[in-house]
């Protein structure tokens, strides 16, 4: 090939490229607008609460030491008088 024919393959080539960037300009278009669901308000009662983590430490500290020596066989408790009978828990 000769010379003339190179340069104009590479001319050819160099007008393809840039006609090829010649495309009309991108135009914004905006997204449509979102779907929103809207329920109506309802009024409950709410009882406030927190959870939280973490250590405990007590503030004080009792020892508990027995008057009387012997063991504690059953624990007897009245309840209210309009009750009827008492509660034994035995262990």
């Amino acid at each position: 090939m000769s010379i003339r024919a190179n340069a104009g393959l590479i001319v050819l080539c160099f007008l393809a490229v840039a006609l090829s960037g010649c495309k009309p300009e991108n135009k914004f278009v905006p997204p449509p607008p979102a779907e929103i669901s809207v329920a109506p308000p309802v009024q409950q009662s709410l009882v406030p609460y927190v959870e939280q983590t973490g250590n405990t430490q007590a503030f004080a500290s009792v020892d508990l030491v027995a008057r009387v020596e012997g063991f504690l066989t059953s624990i007897i408790t009245r309840m209210a008088p309009s009750s009827k009978k008492a509660i034994c828990c035995s262990r």
